[in-house]
């Protein structure tokens, strides 16, 4: 039975959908280490595992700390130790380094995964889905051409939501999602180039979520044009998107905004 196969549902399918791709890299280091692949080999590998491991991490935490966990904190905390031990252990190589890695990688796939998530279901069980992203003033940044962007894009949003069915043109889905790709893409570009003249810092931290969010969408976006399906459809926004969307304008945005008002 493989790792993947072992995974309760943790109440949100984009979650379950990492657990599993991160299952099968930890496969494939198996792999690599049972055919006695080359140490570069191997290292690639290994690489390729703590970087999906860190972007699952911080696609969880937005997640789950926009569908209201009080944990969250504690949870990122132990993300963070997680992190810092792999790397550890990926960057002193000495005896038997290969195996130890893999036996680590099991263990916290295992272990964070299927024993740490558990305190976060109920909270994914009991998340609001009939209206994708309520807009109320908890939301407001109070800068006018911000919010303005916002309020477009969870109108956008809630539109297409509300339009799926199971007889709707792939196709017509498809385009609807790439307009507002688009317009969230003009959207980033604004508030980077804002926060940019007042703090190149926080600017520089808005790009690199921004592209992680576009990477994910890109990704959903090819993987729906090769096997379309409108349960896809549904859950890439019910799952993941209004989650991200949200916890970025409260976590991010919002406290900065607030400082320069």
């Amino acid at each position: 039975m493989s790792i993947s196969q072992t995974f309760p549902q943790s109440g949100n399918a984009i979650i379950d959908r990492h657990h599993a791709e991160l299952s099968r890299l930890v496969s494939r280091l198996s792999h690599a280490w049972i055919m006695d692949q080359d140490m570069d080999t191997f290292k690639t590998a290994i690489n390729l595992f703590i970087s999906q491991l860190q972007d699952h991490f911080e696609t969880e935490i937005s997640i789950i700390r926009s569908a209201g966990f009080a944990g969250w904190e504690r949870h990122e905390s132990d993300h963070n130790f997680i992190i810092r031990q792999m790397t550890k252990l990926a960057d002193t190589p000495g005896e038997d380094f290969m195996y130890q890695f893999i036996d680590e990688a099991e263990r916290t796939v295992f272990e964070h995964e299927l024993l740490g998530d558990q305190e976060y279901w109920a909270v994914l069980d009991q998340s609001p889905v009939d209206v994708l992203i309520s807009w109320d003033d908890s939301l407001l940044v109070h800068d006018e051409a911000i919010d303005k962007h916002h309020l477009a894009l969870v109108n956008l949003l809630n539109r297409l939501y509300n339009s799926l069915s199971d007889n709707m043109d792939q196709t017509v889905f498809l385009d609807g999602f790439m307009q507002i790709y688009g317009f969230t893409k003009i959207h980033f570009e604004h508030e980077e180039n804002q926060l940019g003249k007042v703090s190149p810092a926080i600017a520089q931290a808005h790009i690199r979520d921004h592209a992680r969010l576009l990477a994910e969408l890109r990704r959903t976006i090819e993987r729906f044009r090769k096997e379309p399906s409108m349960e896809d459809a549904r859950v890439l926004m019910r799952d993941f998107v209004r989650f991200w969307l949200t916890d970025h304008i409260i976590v991010y945005d919002k406290p900065f905004f607030d400082q320069q008002g």
